[in-house]
């Protein structure tokens, strides 16, 4: 319900038109380019691996890696927001912490379908947390920020976000795995 909580927010703060100018520059068609080849059951590892003693499975491991890496870049950017960005860089910098926050409740969403037992829909949030993920790393590469040397923060958060690339991609495959007969892709 992120966008419920934020978007009166930021329409209170910077007004209507400039929200809407905001989220124009960010694309909203959905395209299957990112959709990942079915990987066959047989070639699968069924393994498990082991974490503090108790066995993981591998949809608990990369779903924990894959929150723990967007987790951490968002956290790094409201850092970077809250204490080292003049004004002047706000708007974009909001633009960036939009993007990041739909990033992981897109994350969160396809948890909670998956809890359901709705892997197609979980598969879909997948995709989109990836597609802005990917226009957020797209967005921090081209950020300027005034006056201010970010290099090592702004690397941090967009390897963060590559880095979970990997872990999505094995959460989308291991639910096709699980529900390979009720999934059309």
């Amino acid at each position: 319900d992120c966008d419920d909580i934020i978007m009166p927010l930021l329409t209170n703060e910077f007004g209507k038109e400039t929200v809407d100018q905001m989220l124009g520059d960010v694309q909203w068609e959905d395209d299957d380019s990112d959709m990942l080849p079915l990987e066959d059951p047989e070639d699968r590892k069924s393994g498990f691996m082991e974490n503090d003693g108790r066995k993981q499975s591998p949809l608990e491991e990369n779903s924990g890696k894959a929150a723990s890496l967007i987790a951490s870049s968002l956290l790094g950017w409201c850092n970077i927001y809250g204490m080292d960005l003049t004004k002047q860089d706000r708007m974009e910098a909001m633009r960036i912490l939009y993007l990041l926050s739909k990033t992981f409740s897109f994350l969160m969403q396809a948890f909670d379908a998956q809890a359901d037992g709705d892997y197609i829909k979980a598969i879909v949030l997948i995709q989109r947390c990836k597609r802005f993920s990917s226009w957020v790393q797209q967005r921090l590469k081209a950020f300027v920020v005034t006056g201010l040397n970010l290099d090592s923060p702004f690397d941090n958060i967009i390897e963060c976000l590559e880095d979970s690339v990997e872990p999505l991609n094995a959460i989308i495959l291991e639910y096709r795995r699980i529900d390979h007969e009720g999934l059309p892709f």
